[in-house]
């Protein structure tokens, strides 16, 4: 009977051997996309910031409805923007209990 266990207990630890390198690498691929969206929100943001720049600067278009697909157009690009600094933000705080955990498994 005490091999029974014993063939179990060998079994459960290759079992949670596998899950352990298993969970390294989604977090390691959680922590990688919640970064992509962090750095995608700064550069949708720059990207606003440039064409606003640019188009303030050089375009002597004097028609209302060019004006207003700017404002469109940069504004989107803010909104954007911001909404993903914010979800970054937020996986970042969800998720980082995991990332201490992986740590602690690590250590």
């Amino acid at each position: 009977m005490e091999t029974n266990i014993d063939e179990r207990l060998v079994k459960w630890d290759s079992i949670l051997r596998e899950l352990v390198v298993d969970v390294r690498e989604l977090n390691r691929d959680l922590q990688e996309s919640i970064r992509y969206v962090g750095s995608a929100g700064v550069v949708v943001i720059a990207l606003g910031l440039t064409v606003l720049f640019y188009t303030t600067r050089y375009a002597s278009v004097q028609d209302p409805l060019f004006w207003a697909i700017l404002a469109l157009t940069t504004g989107s690009n803010f909104v954007v923007g911001f909404f993903n600094i914010h979800r970054y933000l937020l996986l970042k705080r969800k998720y980082s209990r995991l990332n201490e955990l992986e740590k602690e498994l690590e250590g």
